[in-house]
């Protein structure tokens, strides 16, 4: 049985090792709470690709087009004013200014949805703004995109045919599920997501359509969120995000992390490690 580990954002310049233990010293103190322990049948593998995200989008050139260093497309612009304007309405923010004024990052409205963000949630101000930047760019450039599901897909597939349980987080929630899309097995014993992004329309909208339940996947999709977490702003229901099979979802999590979206947060919950650990158990 493997367990593999996909990560979210803001990963870059950090130690594998380091994170690869980070996550399962926190997956220990949920396992605590049930006497559990991951068996040695169960092999570990953290599927890093921070500092491939991280170079793709500063490189100056890629294959498919030009980034430029350090500067934001009036595109890349736009998607972050959609995805605040989404949160703006879902934490019911007051706004009450014309959006068009002045450039759209001197915008009050979009100053005031960050200030809203860093003091409710400290996932808000630049750290909001980079996360968006890097969703956009994996979902828009081509080459970005095909790159890191490339890296993501031959690491799984060499790991072999063995069953396995997938625990992604964040924007790694993205990437998974459209790596979990290509695969032709049927090895995926479960598919578990922490804090994802996946229903915010602004996200879900650069998502291939139809959407649809990877058909790698066994035992089902587990998905888990803590609604004070600004990323994970919607629950992976029909409502919002219509797979055409039943996500069962979570909203119980009380992510202890300052930002209630660090994956040491949603790893220690005591739900959510009951159900990876019964997740990599026998069917």
């Amino acid at each position: 049985m493997k367990l593999i580990l996909i990560h979210g954002r803001a990963q870059e310049g950090k130690d594998e090792k380091e994170l690869k233990k980070e996550w399962l010293e926190a997956l220990q103190a949920g396992f605590d709470f049930h006497d559990h322990k991951l068996t040695d049948k169960v092999n570990v593998h953290f599927l890093y690709y921070g500092d491939l995200l991280n170079t793709l989008i500063h490189d100056t050139k890629i294959k498919d087009g030009i980034i430029v260093k350090g500067a934001e497309s009036a595109a890349a612009l736009q998607f972050m004013q959609e995805l605040l304007l989404e949160i703006a309405e879902e934490k019911a923010i007051s706004i009450e200014t014309d959006i068009h004024q002045k450039g759209i990052l001197n915008w009050e409205w979009m100053q005031k949805v960050l200030a809203f963000a860093d003091g409710y949630d400290s996932i808000g101000g630049f750290s909001l703004r980079q996360f968006t930047n890097d969703v956009y760019h994996y979902l828009t450039n081509g080459a970005i995109r095909r790159r890191v599901d490339e890296f993501i897909k031959g690491a799984i597939s060499e790991l072999g045919d063995e069953d396995c349980v997938v625990v992604a987080h964040s924007l790694g929630t993205v990437v998974a599920y459209n790596v979990l899309n290509t695969l032709s097995t049927n090895n995926v014993k479960k598919f578990l997501t922490l804090g994802s992004p996946l229903a915010v329309k602004a996200i879900k909208n650069k998502l291939s359509t139809p959407l649809k339940f990877p058909s790698c996947i066994r035992n089902g999709w587990y998905n888990a969120y803590d609604e004070k977490d600004f990323v994970s702003l919607y629950p992976l229901t029909p409502e919002y995000f219509q797979i055409g099979k039943e996500i069962v979802n979570n909203n119980k999590v009380d992510n202890p992390s300052d930002n209630h979206h660090n994956i040491t947060g949603y790893l220690c919950d005591k739900e959510v490690a009951k159900e990876i650990y019964n997740a990599c158990g026998p069917d």
